[in-house]
């Protein structure tokens, strides 16, 4: 949870929220602190910008981490549509920070195509966590382990965990994961096999009952006519 004396305390007055609430956010906020906060839908962003929160990152699904249902372009545009069609109840522009696949100078090209007719109402930056991820200062700083970074660059395959319980992350496909989801297939295939096993047997208990109606039938009707003749 939130261990606001020891924020208070020590600081830092500069806080990132990811996969938290806005209710944390003006918490957190409430302290003294500016706020950074993860808003990966359109209305976690309604709702921090309604409460004043400093700064909203709009990460789409193609970024590293946590994440949101939507991708990154679909996120962008569902938030500078949403204050394009408010522009007139926003008093000062919003402080947005794009994230989710910017790693060049195309991807940060096409961002920026589309921020140009709304910089009168937003403040942008850009987080590139990924590209960071990859670059020498980060290790000569020991922000990074050196052995992280080289996984990272001898990897080129990512996956996703977390969907069943909406806590989507993207990682690497290591030996240890690529274990975890081949035994997570075999059981999946005992258990296709299971239900199969008894799909089997309950069909076979149908034929079973259907046989033994159409025997009750014969044998009523063969004893009514029985009946008959011995009249």
């Amino acid at each position: 949870g939130l261990n606001s004396p020891f924020i208070s305390k020590f600081g830092p007055k500069l806080l990132l929220i990811a996969a938290g609430s806005i209710d944390l956010g003006v918490k957190v906020k409430n302290l003294g602190n500016t706020v950074l906060i993860h808003t990966p839908a359109l209305s976690m962003f309604k709702d921090a910008l309604k409460k004043n929160l400093d700064f909203m990152i709009l990460e789409g699904s193609e970024c590293g981490g946590h994440f949101g249902m939507l991708s990154s372009f679909i996120l962008w545009e569902r938030i500078l549509e949403y204050l394009y069609m408010n522009k007139k109840e926003i008093k000062e522009k919003v402080n947005l920070i794009f994230a989710g696949g910017i790693i060049n100078d195309v991807s940060t090209a096409m961002l920026a195509s589309m921020l140009g007719e709304h910089l009168d109402l937003i403040n942008p930056g850009i987080q590139m966590g990924t590209a960071y991820l990859l670059s020498e200062e980060i290790v000569t700083t020991q922000a990074l382990s050196p052995i992280y970074q080289e996984l990272l660059l001898n990897n080129s395959c990512t996956t996703i965990i977390g969907t069943s319980v909406n806590t989507r992350a993207r990682i690497l496909v290591d030996l240890i994961y690529s274990n975890y989801y081949l035994d997570l297939q075999i059981l999946a295939k005992k258990k296709a096999r299971r239900n199969y096993d008894k799909l089997n047997l309950l069909n076979l208990l149908f034929i079973l009952l259907k046989w033994l109606y159409l025997i009750f039938l014969n044998q009523k009707a063969l004893t009514q006519e029985l009946s008959e003749d011995t009249a």
